[in-house]
């Protein structure tokens, strides 16, 4: 009984009293995460498990190591020889993770472009003898199927096959990120010298984002000329090291407030959308060049399961900032005003449409989430595409231009 109480007196009892307490405020602190990114992204969930069940072992263990430390047991150098050691431990490693995260994220420079965010496909050259067809808009036009096929080709060949003929070409020219501001500057700078016979304009969700400016993609209020926009180059810009990458992760899994839902029906960055688009089509019209504005297929709609709720990018880990979401409602107003815009600006510029949100089902057979395409959907567009064009805009238009 001696023993104990020169073991523990009465600072030591408060020293523990008062690291127990201050231990069991942190750890209540990780049981209200940041909802949204808890959500967003699976690691953040079983970061989170790992942490609720790690912390309290890293506790208790802390809690024998300080009383074999009053019972003089251990001695307070060898604590500090073995904290000294762990520290060294870290300092070896980190630098091979900081030269990890920056190959990932930051020094991966090929891919980037000073404007443009990411380096757009660029055709070496065109063929005169042929019809060559500009595809341009982001990611749901550049990427492709499981087999290697994307919209543009397959309706290439079907439009060709209906001509008997291999008279049109059709370019993928598309690229993931990017908005109508992008598509503009990239037909001034590097497509127009290039004199397409045709262009086909896909935008709608990328510009539509542009006007979360509270996300993790912005860094600012919303500007007309989206220049608070970061999209691709958020991770690069935000977060210069791994220590503020991994702290600045960490903290939104410790005590958050209730998210704030946006709920709105405005979005002035439509005043951009139209903008950029006119003028796309005026510069086109001035080169002699056909364009074609199209619709984005989606699955929003009225009634939503909660499967396809859950699959919605844009809404579960785009449109979030800081406790901050969108909700559904707003994100479906967005994007109904976006493809809403390019038909009235087809018919106000009396340019060609191309409804293609009209021909695609609006369910989980055709996307894998908010606008991008299962397999299927693509021999569905081709074919959609095909028929249109060869009925409505190119069959009367079947001779080449001449030489402008």
């Amino acid at each position: 009984m001696e023993d104990i109480r020169k073991n523990f007196t009465v600072r030591r009892v408060i020293f523990l009293t008062i690291y127990i307490l201050i231990s069991a405020f942190i750890y209540r602190g990780f049981f209200y995460p940041d909802e949204i990114f808890i959500k967003a992204n699976p690691l953040f969930k079983t970061l989170s498990t790992v942490i609720l069940i790690t912390f309290p072992l890293i506790v208790l263990f802390s809690i024998f190591i300080f009383i074999r430390l009053f019972q003089g047991r251990i001695k307070i150098s060898s604590i500090v020889l073995s904290l000294l050691t762990f520290l060294f431990m870290i300092l070896l490693v980190y630098p091979v993770g900081e030269y990890l995260y920056k190959k990932r994220y930051r020094m991966n420079l090929e891919r980037y472009h000073t404007f443009l965010q990411l380096k757009p496909p660029i055709p070496e050259s065109i063929s005169k003898d042929k019809l060559n067809v500009f595809c341009l808009g982001g990611s749901t036009t550049e990427f492709r199927d499981k087999n290697g096929r994307d919209w543009p080709s397959i309706t290439e060949s079907l439009i060709n096959s209906k001509f008997n003929s291999d008279k049109f070409k059709f370019y993928n020219l598309g690229k993931q990120w990017y908005t109508t501001q992008h598509t503009l500057i990239n037909y001034i700078q590097n497509l127009r010298d290039l004199k397409p016979d045709y262009l086909i304009v896909m935008h709608n969700i990328n510009d539509l984002l542009v006007n979360a400016d509270f996300s993790r993609f912005s860094n600012g209020n919303f500007r007309y000329d989206y220049g608070h926009f970061l999209g691709p180059e958020a991770l690069m810009i935000k977060y210069g090291s791994l220590a503020e990458f991994i702290f600045n992760n960490i903290r939104l899994l410790w005590y958050r407030e209730k998210p704030i839902d946006i709920n709105t029906d405005q979005f002035p960055g439509l005043i951009s959308f139209k903008r950029n688009l006119i003028t796309l089509i005026d510069l086109a019209k001035s080169d002699s060049v056909r364009i074609m504005l199209m619709t984005q297929p989606n699955i929003y709609k009225d009634k939503m399961t909660d499967e396809e709720l859950n699959s919605l990018t844009m809404l579960n880990k785009e449109a979030i900032g800081d406790g901050i979401r969108w909700t559904y409602k707003t994100a479906f107003e967005g994007i109904k005003k976006y493809n809403d815009a390019i038909r009235k600006l087809a018919s106000e510029m009396n340019v060609s449409l191309i409804d293609l949100e009209r021909a695609v089902p609006k369910n989980l057979e055709y996307f894998y989430d908010d606008v991008h395409y299962k397999d299927k959907t693509y021999d569905l567009i081709g074919e959609y595409l095909a028929e249109t064009l060869y009925e409505k805009f190119i069959i009367n238009e079947y001779q080449k231009p001449q030489q402008r």
